[in-house]
């Protein structure tokens, strides 16, 4: 008979628990009261309708975080310690791979996926370069994101933009790609190019490359 008793008062014990973990982790305006000890992850992209549904579908696993320009996101990555990271290669305000730079410079361990609207094979091999996870063409689904983030899945395996590339494409690749090289000073870049720091600016103009 006691046994039955320790057994009941056990089962109301685990029950009660459940209750209280139940309760704790009830959403209140959106927003939870208890967070578990997710993993840390930053979602970088100019579109915020698309950062907002993209954090609601991975907020599961995830604590998200969003940023809609690179500025924004260097002000949360110092303290924050994300764990994965999210960036679109095409910022408003800069180029995604120079991000991708910051970031691993202040979070070596952080697991980056870059996503892109316009793929290449080379910016694929410098995001690679400067450390990404994976090079993702978009649109993708959540569910490829996830799965990539996993590692259960590549870039490789996608479809990036093989055709030719126009002039103006490789123009602005390789402008990119100097910038980027020389930490988005234009005077230095310039003199690396061999060219007037004024005509090096036209040509930033003209083929609409972010700021870095």
């Amino acid at each position: 008979m006691r046994v039955l008793n320790l057994a009941f008062y056990l089962c109301l014990i685990v029950l009660y628990q459940f209750k209280i973990y139940y309760w704790l982790n009830r959403p209140v305006s959106g927003v939870l009261l208890y967070m578990p000890s997710f993993k840390k992850l930053l979602i970088v992209d100019g579109d915020i309708n698309y950062c907002q549904t993209l954090a609601k579908r991975l907020s599961r696993r995830y604590q998200v975080s969003i940023a809609t320009t690179a500025k924004e996101a260097q002000l949360q990555i110092p303290s924050q310690k994300f764990d994965l990271a999210i960036i679109e290669q095409r910022l408003p305000d800069a180029n995604g791979l120079s991000l991708l730079e910051f970031l691993r410079s202040q979070a070596p361990h952080c697991r980056v996926l870059m996503l892109t609207l316009k793929g290449n094979i080379s910016s694929a091999v410098e995001a690679m370069r400067l450390g990404a996870l994976d090079y993702l063409p978009k649109p993708i689904s959540p569910e490829c994101i996830q799965a990539s983030l996993l590692g259960k899945t590549s870039g490789s395996q996608l479809d990036l933009d093989e055709r030719p590339l126009t002039l103006a494409e490789n123009e602005q690749n390789y402008l990119e790609f100097v910038m980027i090289q020389c930490g988005g000073n234009i005077s230095y870049a310039a003199q690396c190019l061999g060219i007037h720091r004024q005509s090096l600016q036209r040509m930033l103009k003209r083929v609409v490359t972010p700021n870095l």
